[in-house]
């Protein structure tokens, strides 16, 4: 990578440097990034409720993570005033990035279409993982 884009990177804290994250799509100027489900760290964050998508607009150089409990269930924006800021919903992120940072708002009907199809199916697929791992014998079970 450039150094100049080493720099850029640089400046990103985690959890919202994106060169954690594999790109799975875009919405509209923004890319949306997991972590990789053949990552190490996927079945641990998606079974503690961490598991979350980033969107990153590589043209303003910010990220938005959607709710998890690694950010206390609000929605997380990066940089604003230098710093991580909650924010409650959709509507209230898009008038600040739009407003605030004329940053290009988030489509929130496909934004909800990526997490059903990302972040659901890969809870269901970590609870499968774990109950099949977990099932007893026959003869463990009391009739």
């Amino acid at each position: 990578m450039k150094p100049l884009l080493e720099n850029i990177y640089a400046k990103c804290p985690p959890p919202h440097d994106p060169r954690e994250r594999s790109w799975v799509g875009r919405i509209d100027q923004w890319e949306v990034r997991i972590f990789s489900p053949h990552d190490t760290q996927h079945s641990n964050l998606t079974q503690k409720g961490f598991v979350h998508l980033q969107l990153w607009h590589p043209r303003w150089k910010v990220s938005v993570l959607t709710p998890s409990r690694l950010t206390g269930n609000f929605y997380e924006l990066y940089p604003f005033r230098g710093a991580k800021l909650p924010v409650c919903c959709i509507s209230t992120m898009n008038n600040i990035l739009q407003q605030h940072l004329e940053v290009p708002g988030i489509d929130s009907y496909v934004l909800g279409l990526m997490e059903r199809y990302f972040l659901f199916a890969a809870s269901l697929q970590t609870i499968a993982a774990t109950s099949t791992n977990k099932t007893h014998s026959p003869a463990e079970h009391k009739y």
